[in-house]
């Protein structure tokens, strides 16, 4: 297949690029500016760049010339949150549109664990899981997220088009092993709320290989996937590995999660009050149980129905985020790790 994908330059894209193209696809990039191939890893696969602007819909009718499949990635992740909001859902409108023009029926959206309604979740969070019922109290992100697949979603029942939808869990990977979901750093201290909530991540390549996965397999059309790697991955357990791997020191505090949640929830009027439009988004309840809410996450869906697994395993994924483990000198073993 010939596979179009936007956002390709980013932290994700390039390693969906590549995975593409380790299963013998050929690949259209598409970013608003050209990159280097041997930063992105791109080195001997014959990728074939392209750059447009999916915000004022420039180049992107060349770019489906020829093209079997889209997956769509692109998204503003940075900046003021009303752009964040407007660039990403505009430009999937508009990417859509072009496909209308086009013969080009195949599409894989990148959406988010953030799109549902964890204050209203208890349990287990899976695709039946409720969507979030008051978007504008969310982040830039997720509201963003949510538009995108209010757009795309209108196409599942369309039986001229095969859409699937992929949900991540939090990616992590070279570049970046903290996400945000882990807890927050205080100067030398990682508050850890709920320490012994899982944790829905998945490793930046692991993620990669799945969506090289749906994108020509007959039953991955018209589903929503959840992609978590390990379901058993504490908070706890994990930030001591990064600690560890990265050399960042620092000291874990457990805080239950009831505990901080009652705390937000008390602090938000008066942040709101003092701070308006400002207040970080750990002192907004919604956004702060979007984040460290304690569920379970499920991830049967692709494995049950695609037979999909990931690629590699947490200990090796540790190894490529960070390097493999080296042993410590006895004396200093430890030191900077609570």
């Amino acid at each position: 297949m010939k596979i179009l994908v936007t956002g390709s330059n980013g932290f994700l894209g390039r390693h969906v690029v590549a995975a593409l193209c380790r299963r013998g696809h050929s690949v259209r990039a598409l970013d608003r500016q050209a990159a280097d191939v041997q930063s992105l890893g791109w080195i001997g696969l014959g990728v074939e760049q392209i750059c447009a602007d999916l915000c004022d819909g420039t180049g992107l009718a060349q770019a489906l010339e020829g093209v079997d499949a889209v997956i769509h990635l692109a998204a503003q992740l940075r900046g003021e949150s009303q752009a964040v909001i407007t660039n990403t859902v505009e430009g999937t409108r508009r990417l859509v549109a072009a496909m209308r023009g086009s013969p080009v029926r195949r599409l894989v959206l990148a959406s988010s664990l953030s799109v549902y309604d964890w204050s209203r979740i208890e349990g287990e969070l899976n695709e039946d899981s409720l969507l979030e019922s008051d978007i504008g109290a969310r982040d830039a992100y997720a509201i963003a997220k949510f538009g995108q697949e209010q757009i795309v979603r209108e196409l599942l029942s369309d039986r001229a088009w095969s859409v699937t939808i992929l949900r991540p869990g939090a990616l992590w990977g070279l570049g970046l092993d903290y996400p945000s979901i882990i807890g927050q750093k205080i100067g030398p201290l990682h508050m850890v709320f709920g320490p012994h909530r899982p944790l829905p991540m998945t490793h930046v390549e692991n993620c990669a290989d799945a969506f090289a996965t749906v994108v020509n397999h007959g039953k991955a059309s018209g589903e929503i996937f959840n992609v978590i790697d390990n379901t058993a991955l504490e908070a706890w357990d994990y930030l001591g590995d990064c600690l560890k791997r990265s050399g960042r020191g620092g000291f874990r505090v457990p805080v239950p999660y009831g505990l901080a949640a009652c705390f937000v929830s008390a602090a938000h009027p008066l942040a709101r009050l003092v701070l308006r439009d400002r207040v970080p988004s750990i002192l907004v309840p919604r956004r702060f149980a979007a984040r460290f809410k304690p569920l379970r996450f499920s991830g049967r869906k692709m494995a049950e129905l695609l037979g999909w697994a990931p690629l590699l395993g947490y200990e090796e994924c540790l190894n490529r985020t960070h390097g493999p483990l080296t042993i410590v000198r006895a004396e200093t073993a430890g030191q900077g790790i609570a």
